[in-house]
């Protein structure tokens, strides 16, 4: 078995915060706590915490429909 990495334990402080899964907040607390992790040279896990709670958005075809008004 291996061993939880600190994204794991980090994922059960959130889950004990109540910020479940899709809530906006646990994006805003990663990036906070990723920043101060970086601080202490610890790229690798501020990384992982980043991929793991903050991905990067994501493109849709649906983010280019607009409300029927004429663009000006």
């Amino acid at each position: 078995m291996q061993e939880p990495t600190a994204a794991d334990h980090f994922e059960g402080f959130l889950t004990g915060m109540g910020f479940a899964d899709g809530d906006v907040r646990r994006a805003m607390v990663a990036k906070q706590v990723a920043e101060i992790v970086i601080k202490q040279e610890r790229n690798e896990t501020a990384e992982e915490l980043l991929r793991r709670f903050d991905p990067p958005a994501r493109y849709t075809p649906d983010d280019d429909i607009t409300d029927g008004a004429p663009e000006t």
